[in-house]
């Protein structure tokens, strides 16, 4: 009988890499003995290098091809790239895509396989999405407000069925950043800083990040700040230490251009705990548990692309309008960064390294917790300073329940789920006497039938009754 051949396919940034390679061990433990290829590219490929579960990492190259030609299955049916021809006489019975890129949905149908699950083209150059988790996914960027599950639990949930423990993973070098550490020197906890993300619409602002660096200063005399990020971030960097006073200049170090990817999980092992906005080092600092204080802005949603581990902290503004789509145009001026002052940020940052419970509340801020809660294999989000309950929060634990079931076929524990809105959110039952309709775009637009559609609105509707009466 020959080998079962799966082949992952990664093309993507080191977070989003970081929450697809989740669903390796699922996908080893589903088909045992399996060979896993995995197509990625460089640098990016890091979370795949030296994987247990990966057999051969291939790296592409989309240069030898002009611009947006890899988009096209048609473009790659014509002209032969030496790596896609290569995979696609493998001749594989699986491929997962669990990005929605032109370029891994016409990459997925030219290799081709016996099953292809996520996003993919056909030769007539139309989009598919078949198994069931991929569609929810897809539904689910439509529906983000009302989104249960973290990226992380859907690349696993794609894979396969998962009964343990989920959790980021990455394997590096202990003692890598040795060097760039022996450069801090000195006693005292030390706090690494990312000031940039990939997208401008995600960055809280270098000067906030100063103005709050600079507070923290002020108020605890042993702590020390290390400003990571790439050579190209140095600028913002800069721009972070301007807003230091220089009285604390021997306590701050910029180390932007000198800690490789490659150094950076050992890095950030070593420190007390990560102030980042939502970037792939923040998902790095989870899969190596270097707690997180991660400020959330823009297109960011903590159900989404929340840090994937316990014990993190996840700020952001309290505002209707998050999270926002990434191609619209902010029509509020970016309020929402604003609204999360450096004082708060700076408080929490104390709190934190104090481990202080007694937090205190910013109008118009909100403040998050990573953990496990009662559901002891996921991670959950919720509130540390209790806010009101929304009916969207309502929702998402309703769909939480309902898709757990309607595609996986295990019921959810409704008990506990109502057990941990209790305990994390405030004027629930104000919110309950409002609820008297409800929007079911999210079910219509994943459904592919009518009895999928009918079974479905059963399943929610039983649920939004169990739960309404437990939290009655």
């Amino acid at each position: 009988m020959s080998q079962f051949k799966i082949l992952l396919i990664s093309l993507h940034k080191i977070g989003d890499n970081l929450q697809s390679a989740a669903s390796l061990p699922v996908l080893a433990h589903n088909h045992p003995g399996a060979q896993i290829t995995v197509l990625s590219e460089s640098p990016f490929d890091y979370p795949f290098r030296n994987h247990p579960n990966v057999k051969e990492l291939v790296l592409f190259d989309r240069k030898i091809f002009p611009p947006g030609a890899t988009e096209s299955i048609s473009f790659l049916a014509k002209n032969s790239h030496p790596v896609l021809q290569k995979l696609k006489e493998e001749r594989f019975n699986l491929i997962v895509n669990r990005h929605s890129s032109q370029e891994g949905a016409a990459i997925a149908g030219f290799i081709g396989a016996d099953e292809i699950r996520g996003y993919f083209f056909k030769e007539d150059g139309s989009g598919w999405v078949l198994d069931p988790w991929s569609r929810l996914l897809f539904s689910a960027c439509r529906n983000r407000s009302v989104n249960p599950f973290n990226f992380v639990d859907y690349s696993i949930n794609i894979a396969g069925p998962w009964a343990f423990r989920r959790a980021l993973s990455l394997n590096f070098e202990r003692g890598a950043a040795e060097k760039c550490f022996s450069e801090i020197g000195g006693a005292g906890p030390v706090v690494a800083v990312q000031v940039a993300s990939n997208a401008e619409r995600r960055q809280w602002g270098a000067e906030r990040f100063g103005l709050a660096v600079g507070k923290v200063l002020s108020s605890v005399p042993d702590i020390r700040f290390a400003f990571i990020g790439t050579e190209g971030e140095r600028k913002f960097v800069s721009g972070a230490l301007l807003q230091i006073p220089q009285i604390y200049s021997s306590r701050v170090f910029d180390l932007s251009g000198k800690v490789s990817m490659e150094a950076l999980p050992d890095f950030l092992q070593r420190c007390s705990f990560l102030l980042t906005n939502d970037t792939g080092p923040m998902h790095i600092a989870a899969a190596v548990n270097c707690p997180v204080i991660a400020i959330y802005a823009g297109e960011s949603f903590l159900n989404e692309t929340g840090p994937y581990a316990p014990d993190n902290w996840i700020v952001h503004a309290d505002i209707d309008c998050l999270p926002c789509l990434t191609n619209v145009p902010c029509s509020r001026d970016f309020i929402c960064k604003r609204m999360v002052t450096p004082d708060a940020v700076a408080d929490y940052m104390i709190s934190r390294l104090k481990n202080e419970n007694d937090l205190r509340p910013y109008e118009g801020v909100s403040l998050y917790h990573s953990g496990t809660r009662f559901l002891k294999e996921e991670i959950r989000y919720r509130p540390l300073l209790q806010r009101a309950f929304t009916q969207n929060d309502f929702l998402r634990y309703a769909f939480y329940a309902t898709f757990k079931e309607g595609l996986n076929g295990i019921k959810s524990d409704l008990p506990v789920l109502a057990n941990e809105i209790m305990t994390s959110w405030s004027g629930i039952k104000s919110t309950l006497s409002g609820l008297s309709d409800y929007s079911l775009t999210f079910v219509e637009q994943f459904a592919f039938s009518k009895d999928e559609r009918t079974n479905l609105v059963g399943i929610m509707q039983k649920n939004v009754t169990e739960l309404r009466k437990l939290l009655s």
